[in-house]
């Protein structure tokens, strides 16, 4: 099967869109472009992913204790990525899935909409964190530049805000294209859960030690 046919069938518009365009019709352009250049994996690789530089929260998002599968989606939020439907200017309705009174933007989406706010606020005070998290970018800021002391309340916090931010955009998905409402109590527990199993505690004076060391200004 030659490279154009292979191309042909599985790069779809809406995933390079995702990775690389803001739009379908930018994403065509794109792969006209590319079957004008010398093909290859490593030629195809550097092409739809461009000269990137180094970001500083690169160590916060890829981590031994985050699954990858929450790296990854915390990856495409940290970059910008995730198809929000304030990103998509085909569709008629934009309207937050959880809640239909702001227009899907990541930062509503993830922080600022009622559902999620009240999650991030039962994560904080869990795990006796201060910072409100308000956008993606001040909470890898905050993850970054405060949350980085070895201890097990720290590995909680990073395991958790990955979980979150992971099952929020897959109960999100779920209600669009499956109708199934978000239970906040059940994803609170399962965020619970994972960091529990993660790390290996069973109690939350396990999970917190360490935060007696901390210092908050």
């Amino acid at each position: 099967m030659g490279t154009h046919r292979y191309l042909s069938r599985s790069c779809r518009f809406e995933t390079v869109s995702l990775w690389t365009a803001s739009s379908p019709a930018a994403a065509e352009q794109l792969l006209a472009e590319w079957f004008q250049q010398p093909r290859g994996v490593a030629r195809a690789y550097d092409f739809f992913r461009g000269a990137r530089p180094h970001q500083a929260w690169v160590r916060t998002v890829w981590q031994s204790r985050i699954q990858p599968s929450h790296s990854f989606t915390l990856w495409l939020l940290a970059r910008g990525r995730l198809p929000v439907r304030a990103r998509q200017d085909y569709l008629p309705d934009r309207q937050c899935a959880f809640c239909g009174h702001a227009e899907e933007t990541l930062e509503h989406l993830f922080f600022q909409c009622g559902t999620t706010s009240r999650l991030w606020g039962r994560i904080r005070a869990w795990l006796l964190m201060r910072p409100e998290m308000t956008t993606f970018r001040r909470m890898l800021r905050t993850f970054r530049q405060r949350y980085r002391r070895p201890s097990t309340v720290t590995s909680a916090r990073h395991v958790a805000m990955a979980a979150l931010v992971h099952h929020l955009w897959s109960a999100r998905n779920a209600l669009i294209h499956e109708g199934r409402q978000l239970d906040e109590e059940r994803l609170y527990r399962r965020v619970q859960t994972h960091v529990y199993r993660t790390l290996g505690v069973y109690t939350d004076q396990e999970l917190r030690r360490g935060a007696e060391m901390e210092i908050e200004p």
